[in-house]
């Protein structure tokens, strides 16, 4: 978090994720953050500027991205605490249970 804090911006180049904890401390300290359509990025970030997201391994648009987050620089758009409360551990893990066959 301290490393994230000094950012100007946020780079999350995930092949395979599973929850993305580093997105939510993105959306917590307002950083610009690129991410890839992978694990719960699109719920967490959403879709529009401070947050961009791209296919894995579409390194052309990640990086048309990056210079997009970079010219935007530091945001005001934070997570609230109604929003926080969407990924408390108990729900994210019934959340995530109930993918399985047989559900939670």
């Amino acid at each position: 978090m301290a490393l994230l804090a000094t950012s100007t911006a946020f780079v999350i180049p995930s092949r395979k994720e599973g929850f993305g904890l580093n997105a939510v401390h993105a959306r917590i300290l307002s950083k610009p953050t690129v991410a890839t359509l992978t694990g719960a990025h699109a719920q967490i970030l959403g879709a529009e500027a401070p947050y961009w997201l791209v296919e894995s391994g579409d390194i052309p648009r990640m990086t048309e991205a990056l210079r997009a987050a970079l010219r935007r620089g530091p945001s005001n758009v934070a997570i609230d605490a109604k929003q926080l409360a969407r990924f408390d551990i108990r729900s994210v893990a019934h959340e995530l249970l109930s993918l399985l066959p047989g559900g939670a």
